[in-house]
């Protein structure tokens, strides 16, 4: 953010960390239900959040994935992550 919009002061940890916490923590309470249906004990869930960040610096939600993929498809892909 500093290098493309210097003039903005906009930082991801003070801007849009918060929110992205936010909106995970609402989304895993909206579906508390359906997380661990059998009830087992000493699981978890690894979930993938997808956001958006708009022209107007922005933050939306664009999906939640229960199978997140973990990797990286190709060298381009590795250096942008």
């Amino acid at each position: 953010m500093d290098e493309e919009y210097p003039d903005t002061n906009i930082s991801i940890e003070d801007h849009f960390l918060p929110r992205m916490k936010d909106v995970v923590i609402d989304t895993i309470v909206a579906t508390k239900k359906n997380l661990n249906q059998k009830y087992r004990r000493f699981s978890f869930e690894l979930l993938g959040y997808d956001f958006l960040i708009d022209e107007d610096f922005r933050l939306w939600l664009l999906e939640v994935n229960n199978n997140p993929f973990l990797g990286h498809q190709n060298d381009e892909q590795y250096k942008l992550l």
